[in-house]
């Protein structure tokens, strides 16, 4: 079970629903090359969604708050 960023429950599984794959990248705010991959993966995200893949970030971040207003600034969806 995870949370999403709006403190939503949801699995792996339901993310996986219907699709082909689910790529996760696994992030937080003080990881620098994580930060710099961001612009690429809503890119890639972009793509691969037609094609029915999923990319999915899961934070890593301690402070839940700091990560969800990060996503935001940087809008990242």
């Amino acid at each position: 079970e995870l949370l999403t960023s709006k403190g939503e429950k949801t699995s792996l599984s339901k993310l996986a629903d219907g699709k082909k794959a689910v790529l996760l990248d696994f992030w937080a705010t003080w990881c620098g090359p994580c930060v710099r991959l961001m612009p690429e993966l809503v890119a890639k995200a972009e793509t691969l969604e037609p094609q029915g893949i999923l990319v999915a970030g899961i934070n890593t971040e301690a402070d839940p708050e700091k990560a969800e207003k990060f996503r935001v600034e940087r809008d990242i969806k």
